[in-house]
């Protein structure tokens, strides 16, 4: 399940979708990974996911994180709520110091959820940059030739930002 939140990005455009005028740009995030969602219901009471934190059948770990993507021509990055694997020790280290500040302090991570518009995003190779008191840790993708990659190295121009937000707009998307 995808739940959508409004960002403040100085930008306002009329929707090719609904004709609508809208101002800024959402931000998307996922509710939980994309292993998670696929899990019978019995497999989902063994399981554990909060806002933040998930474990899937006490063998996978996730940490719900965000990825900016640059936004050519804007200050702020087109913004995506998603969730990265964790080994065991790493999801343990910041389950325990969550609160803390952990600037500094990077793990290597797996992409956990499938973003629509781009081919499948699931397993890509990223790095998981902490940060203090609570806030949730960035993602650095790993250089690929995957087009998420290059959009995060590169950044997305403004007409791609209004696809990708149009398109979760008006679609409904899980996973």
């Amino acid at each position: 399940m995808i739940l959508m939140t409004m960002k403040e990005i100085d930008f306002s455009y009329t929707c090719s979708t609904c004709g609508q005028s809208h101002d800024g740009l959402a931000s998307f995030a996922f509710s939980c990974p994309f292993y998670y969602s696929v899990l019978s219901e019995e497999d989902k009471q063994r399981s554990e996911l909060s806002d933040d934190l998930c474990v899937v059948l006490d063998r996978d770990f996730f940490v719900r994180a965000i990825l900016e993507i640059p936004i050519n021509g804007l200050a702020k990055p087109f913004t995506w709520g998603i969730w990265v694997s964790q080994s065991r020790e790493n999801f343990d280290y910041y389950f325990e110091h969550f609160r803390e500040d952990l600037r500094g302090r990077d793990t290597f991570g797996f992409f956990s959820n499938r973003l629509p518009l781009y081919p499948d995003t699931l397993e890509l190779k990223c790095r998981v940059l902490f940060e203090s008191q609570s806030l949730r840790p960035k993602i650095h993708l790993e250089e690929a030739e995957h087009p998420l990659s290059l959009d995060f190295h590169q950044g997305i121009t403004v007409e791609r930002a209004k696809e990708i937000a149009e398109y979760f707009l008006h679609n409904s998307i899980s996973g």
